[in-house]
């Protein structure tokens, strides 16, 4: 709603995490809670924007990390083979 100028305080509920004595779902910028999401919409849209515009990119191709400690974690390690 346009009228509403409360602030929106944003957050993501991890369910691997939720139950950890130190879980939090606010989200951080630079190790600081965001406290109104105002404060950083232009800065969020326009870093999402071009991630999208990245990812939709027919000249960039996928391809696999060369962090591959990022793939001990990673829910399709067997898909691409690693």
């Amino acid at each position: 709603n346009p009228s509403n100028r409360a602030p929106l305080k944003p957050a993501i509920f991890n369910i691997k995490e939720i139950y950890k004595k130190d879980f939090s779902p606010f989200l951080l910028m630079d190790n600081q809670e965001i406290g109104n999401y105002q404060e950083i919409r232009e800065e969020f849209e326009n870093g999402i924007k071009g991630l999208l515009e990245e990812i939709f990119d027919i000249r960039q191709p996928f391809g696999q990390t060369d962090d591959l400690e990022k793939c001990t974690y990673c829910a399709y390690k067997d898909i691409c083979g690693r």
